[in-house]
């Protein structure tokens, strides 16, 4: 996109097939420009703006200026669009795996006070060589070796 002398934004390129009913040809002014985006001609830097509604649907957009070398002025701007409902669900698939993990060690410390609050109660009959302790640190271990192998696969 390039903010032509009258201030309107128009559509430089587009990744749409051309024959697809979506296409914008060169030249096509995107009315439904933020202020944001504007802001952009005269303040460069990225952006992520969105959830924002146009013409063709409701996006979550990504935009870097590119800038004239010679006077550091923003001569265009190159964005990425993402469909806001698929941004939603990846939003709420990421939270998943920590949200787990945070569970599964507050079960684990749930578990290990209790029991430790049992044995505190309980006469010392016989020293014990594997206690709670030592079984939270081997649980807990193992919860976070899973999450950040799986962690480590997903990249």
């Amino acid at each position: 996109m390039r903010q032509r002398p009258d201030g309107r934004i128009a559509i430089l390129a587009d990744s749409e097939d051309p024959a697809s009913e979506d296409y914008s040809p060169p030249g096509e002014i995107f009315e439904e420009a933020s202020g944001d985006l504007i802001s952009l001609f005269s303040a460069p830097r990225a952006i992520t703006e969105g959830p924002l509604e146009d013409r063709w649907g409701v996006w979550v957009s990504a935009l870097v200026p590119i800038l004239d070398p010679l006077r550091g002025e923003t001569i265009a701007l190159l964005g990425m669009d993402i469909d806001a409902g698929q941004w939603k669900r990846r939003k709420r698939s990421a939270a998943i795996t920590p949200l787990a993990v945070t569970g599964a060690l507050l079960g684990l410390w749930l578990v290990v006070w209790h029991r430790l609050r049992r044995q505190l109660a309980e006469s010392q009959r016989s020293p014990r060589r594997f206690g709670p302790e030592a079984c939270l640190a081997l649980c807990a271990g193992l919860v976070l070796t899973i999450f950040f192998r799986a962690a480590g696969a997903r990249c």
